[in-house]
């Protein structure tokens, strides 16, 4: 279920642009081409990006070259660096390959999987999947520029220090105990995150969960509670918007357990799950809403069409994640997460 035929051409269409839009928000242009040709829906991914791409702005400027670790240190988290972190990641895979950056780096980036409110772990994903379904130099090349992304924009939570004492919740009995934050007035979802360094309850989280063998069948798992979290909590575009990025971002880690150890399989698990929990603790409802608007009878396509035709970004995003999930464990509640985003965020003219 994948026709991957225009996203070189895509890919090309948005080269020019950096990582964020006009109004300052995340570029999610390469993401949602990808998006679209994973689900087939091969038609409208020059469309879409030829609309969307009137609101994008050229990265700035080269700063320095990073050649060293303390080079890479300094670099890191600095969103100003991101036209020097590609060019060190493009040199990195012309010299090796990109199996052998993505083994590399990947594990060093998982704590921060929060970074840009997800967007950098979420754009290595779809990157991933791309090569996975088609090599080419374009996609090598939308690699690197997601591992800029991801490395510019770091920004990393508490990594765990009393996992023997976790109780091996699993991920939907742990949602049960995510504290939420005090009523804050932040509307930006990187600087409500960033809110969570210092809000003690919520620490001891990334520790509640225990990840069982086999990891792709946990994925599901979180795909699932964060597909129910924001049927439940998403009241408003914020919300909703925030609440999209559990569910990406948890399905962005299957393009990563091939490049990663046992052990670090886990890791990105677990900091997928606090990512979830932490967006869950800065725009949850109080209390948890009731379930909105179902998708009824619609099915995969009918979801698919609403959300090409609103043409909201986030909302293309998530219904290609909840197609995708569907078809690995069918239960409507992934339809319906769909069509509850679709809802707020691309409604029928």
């Amino acid at each position: 279920m994948s026709d991957y035929a225009p996203l070189d051409e895509a890919l090309l269409r948005l080269a020019p642009f950096g990582i964020e839009t006009r109004s300052g928000l995340t570029n999610h242009g390469p993401m949602v081409a990808e998006a679209l040709c994973a689900v087939d829906r091969a038609d409208a991914v020059l469309p879409w990006v030829d609309r969307y791409r009137s609101g994008l702005v050229p990265p700035g400027p080269v700063r320095s070259a990073i050649d060293s670790a303390t080079d890479r240190a300094a670099a890191l988290g600095r969103p100003e660096r991101y036209l020097d972190w590609l060019a060190y990641f493009r040199n990195a895979i012309a010299v090796s390959s990109w199996q052998a950056v993505v083994q590399d780096v990947l594990p060093a980036l998982l704590p921060g999987f929060l970074s840009d409110a997800v967007h950098g772990a979420i754009r290595t994903g779809h990157a991933l999947r791309a090569l996975a379904a088609g090599q080419s130099a374009g996609r090598e090349d939308e690699l690197a520029r997601a591992l800029a992304h991801w490395s510019s924009t770091y920004f990393a939570l508490s990594s765990g220090s009393n996992r023997e004492a976790t109780g091996g919740l699993s991920p939907g009995a742990a949602i049960k105990r995510v504290p939420l934050l005090p009523e804050h007035k932040s509307k930006n979802l990187v600087e409500a995150c960033r809110l969570l360094k210092t809000h003690e309850p919520f620490a001891p989280v990334i520790d509640w969960i225990e990840v069982p063998e086999p990891p792709e069948q946990f994925v599901s798992e979180l795909t699932h509670v964060f597909a129910d979290v924001l049927t439940k909590h998403a009241r408003d575009p914020l919300s909703t918007i925030a609440l999209v990025h559990g569910v990406t971002g948890a399905a962005a880690v299957r393009s990563f357990l091939p490049f990663l150890s046992p052990n670090d399989q886990s890791r990105a698990l677990r900091f997928a799950w606090q990512s979830g929990a932490a967006l869950l603790c800065c725009f949850g409802s109080r209390p948890a809403l009731r379930p909105g608007k179902s998708a009824g009878s619609a099915n995969r396509a009918e979801l698919l069409d609403q959300a090409i035709a609103g043409a909201d970004e986030h909302a293309i995003k998530l219904t290609a994640v909840c197609v995708l999930e569907y078809e690995l464990r069918p239960e409507r509640l992934y339809l319906d997460c769909a069509a509850r985003a679709i809802s707020i965020l691309a409604p029928p003219a």
